[in-house]
């Protein structure tokens, strides 16, 4: 087994190609002589931009107690940023909610898991859902809730006293 050795400059230059702009990965000491790891913008006034805002408001984002936990880290949580950031400039959190309900009524729990896989909270999302004017119906005392689109929550109301399950199968 071959070890190989690369420097922080390298790294950084790995990091760099996933955030698509130019980052470092630096050590920081902490108490104890402990050391942490953190990937920040090489232009520190770009700690202000909306990516690296929403990227340093994720939970455990930005400080890591290894170099391998801070690049596969980042790089996942760095994903999810622009996914988030992405949709929101080019059409808008409200009209991507809309584009996915426009083939059927979807379960909220799915919806959620969804779009919390691209980094977008479940209050941004109900905040969304409201903007959008979507219909959020509750199918049954111990079921969940069916989101559609209005001119389609008279159907999911009769199917919800029908007891069908309108829960959107899964890609």
């Amino acid at each position: 087994m071959t070890t190989v050795h690369l420097s922080l400059e390298a790294i950084s230059s790995v990091l760099s190609a996933v955030a698509m702009e130019q980052v470092e990965l630096i050590q920081r000491g902490v108490a104890d002589g402990a050391h942490v790891w953190m990937v920040v913008p090489s232009q520190r006034s770009d700690l202000r931009s909306a990516r690296w805002l929403a990227y340093r408001a994720l939970p455990g984002s930005g400080i890591f107690d290894s170099v391998s936990e801070a690049v596969a880290r980042f790089g996942a949580a760095w994903a999810g940023v622009v996914a988030a950031t992405s949709i929101e400039r080019h059409h808008g959190l409200p009209g991507a909610l809309l584009a996915r309900l426009t083939d059927a009524p979807v379960a909220a729990s799915t919806l959620v898991a969804e779009f919390a896989g691209q980094g977008v909270s479940r209050h941004r999302l109900d905040r969304a859902a409201r903007r959008a004017g979507v219909q959020r119906t509750k199918t049954g005392f111990d079921r969940g809730w069916i989101w559609a689109l209005p001119e389609a929550s008279t159907k999911v109301a009769s199917l919800s006293h029908k007891g069908e399950n309108y829960e959107q199968p899964s890609a």
